[in-house]
């Protein structure tokens, strides 16, 4: 189980069982410079913002 806040790096990749608002920074892995918009069961990636 990972918490995260706002500004934290995702220490290990996951899927997301519950999330409020969560926005990461994948522009290591896509080139898109805006943050991403993530919704349950969707996957995160480790060392993301």
């Amino acid at each position: 189980m990972l918490i995260l806040s706002e500004g934290d790096l995702v220490p290990a990749d996951a899927t997301l069982l519950l999330a409020n608002d969560l926005s990461v920074n994948e522009s290591v892995i896509t080139g898109e410079s805006l943050p991403v918009s993530r919704v349950i069961d969707q996957p995160i990636y480790r060392g993301r913002s």
